[in-house]
């Protein structure tokens, strides 16, 4: 069993690490837009402090239909890629076809994806793994969590034990994608599991390229969070409706941030992850709280898989002195991942944990 994958020295898979994002246009249209995109959303998950990769085809060998756009030539898509790498300080996936491709993208890349159809060609793992990069195996919409072993397998026995497996759901050729949400738990035994959600919510070829139930994107992306993964997939457009491939499954750019937020969890803090052995409720002295260490282990369990955990409270509410400092110092020093800390009324939120409303005894 795989339990971590490490990407450019700063980026882990597994080892109940926050999720990472996989994230990009479908293809490189051109080098312009390709920057766009990568720069974009990047000030994304800086601003929600998620670890992103960034992906794009440069060569789309299995579009359906022959005058189907493709992409752009290896040698481009090395100069584009390693900009991208360069200037905006982030590591770069793209997938490959042929073994001979790998060797030549290996110096501008920090992880190879292997394609869904692809999965079991042995030869392509192989070259994949004599690289030396970690390696992004899509699971095929044909194959079940429990043959990904094989397929991992392939590559810890050609020396590279960095491998990552990918869920994209299963068809059966006549229509729509169905996701098991069962492989998630699968393939996790063999090695850390990112979930593909926007190509799992494709459907049958209508005109020549794929359709898509695109407002399932994001209530499946919940579900896989809930379930636990280490990552997630999602193919990214400005302008979905012009994209040259898999526009009708692209999240919009504009809408990425509350996609990635997956779900946002408020948690209060007295009587919830701390308690006190006599606490004043007309005066109190927050100070003097003592940590309840089993019920922030399983907040932070919840931030790593993904959700927005903001800590809330109402301390100095009545009184009017201003905790705020001592209670920062406090998730601190208890070692409470949270991505903020708020005082006073509560904003809209999707699950709130407190001892009144959603005991964490529930969770």
């Amino acid at each position: 069993m795989i339990t971590s994958v490490k990407i450019k020295d700063k980026i882990i898979f597994g080892e109940s690490t926050p999720f990472i994002l996989i994230s990009g246009p479908c293809v490189i249209e051109n080098a312009e837009h390709t920057f766009f995109m990568a720069e974009q959303i990047k000030k994304i998950t800086d601003k929600l402090n998620i670890p992103f990769i960034f992906k794009a085809s440069f060569d789309k060998a299995n579009r359906t239909k022959l005058e189907n756009y493709r992409g752009v030539p290896i040698e481009e898509a090395i100069k584009i890629f390693s900009k991208i790498r360069n200037e905006l300080n982030i590591p770069v996936t793209t997938d490959i076809h042929e073994p001979w491709q790998a060797d030549a993208l290996k110096n501008c890349i920090d992880l190879i994806q292997i394609p869904a159809f692809l999965c079991r060609q042995t030869d392509l793992l192989v070259a994949a793994a004599k690289t030396g990069l970690p390696v992004n195996i899509k699971k095929a919409q044909f194959v079940n969590g429990v043959d990904m072993e094989r397929a991992v397998n392939k590559v810890v026995m050609s020396d590279n034990n960095n491998v990552i497996l990918t869920e994209r759901g299963n068809t059966f050729g006549y229509g729509d994608y169905v996701v098991d949400m069962r492989n998630l738990v699968t393939m996790r035994e063999y090695a850390p599991v990112i979930f593909d959600a926007t190509h799992s919510v494709q459907k049958g070829c209508s005109g020549g390229s794929s359709g898509s139930n695109k407002h399932f994107v994001e209530p499946l992306a919940k579900a896989a969070a809930a379930i636990g993964i280490d990552g997630l997939f999602l193919e990214v457009h400005n302008n979905p409706d012009n994209a040259l491939s898999d526009g009708t499954s692209s999240i919009t750019l504009n809408n990425l941030e509350n996609v990635l937020k997956i779900m946002n969890i408020y948690v209060d803090i007295d009587e919830t992850i701390c308690f006190y052995e006599n606490r004043e409720y007309i005066n109190p002295d927050y100070s003097t709280a003592i940590p309840h260490y089993e019920n922030i282990e399983k907040i932070n369990k919840l931030y790593s898989e993904g959700h927005t955990i903001t800590y809330w409270t109402a301390r100095g509410g009545t009184t009017g002195i201003d905790w705020y400092d001592i209670t920062k110092s406090q998730l601190q020093e208890w070692e409470c991942k949270h991505h903020d800390l708020m005082v006073g009324n509560k904003p809209p939120y999707d699950l709130l944990i407190c001892d009144k409303t959603k005991r964490i005894e529930e969770i």
